[in-house]
């Protein structure tokens, strides 16, 4: 009975490992070469359909704000100025790092 057993699971491991190495046209595998090959394709496509997470604050800034920015920061005004300026004047509180982390590169 034990032997039945086992003999039902190896051949259930043995589906299952059948079934998991099909390349999506299909075709049987040739190689764990090719199972690479599907592994790395399968994480290229999950990858692609991920969406990033939504980010309004960047988004803006970078958006209607980026022109106030960079005027003001021409006018030699300082991170912390400036986020004062926007919190006033354009009701959008920010933070002086997060200016600095979101313009560092464009400025």
């Amino acid at each position: 009975m034990v032997l039945k057993n086992d003999k039902v699971y190896y051949r259930a491991l043995l589906d299952g490992i059948k079934s998991r190495c099909r390349l999506q046209s299909n075709r049987k595998l040739k190689t764990t070469d090719d199972l690479e090959a599907v592994t790395a394709q399968r994480i290229a496509v999950a990858k692609a359909k991920k969406k990033g997470k939504p980010a309004p604050k960047r988004d803006r800034l970078l958006g209607d704000l980026e022109p106030v920015v960079q005027r003001l920061r021409t006018e030699g005004l300082s991170w912390e100025k400036i986020s004062d300026h926007l919190a006033e004047f354009h009701k959008f509180p920010c933070g002086r790092s997060e200016l600095h982390k979101i313009f560092k590169g464009r400025l």
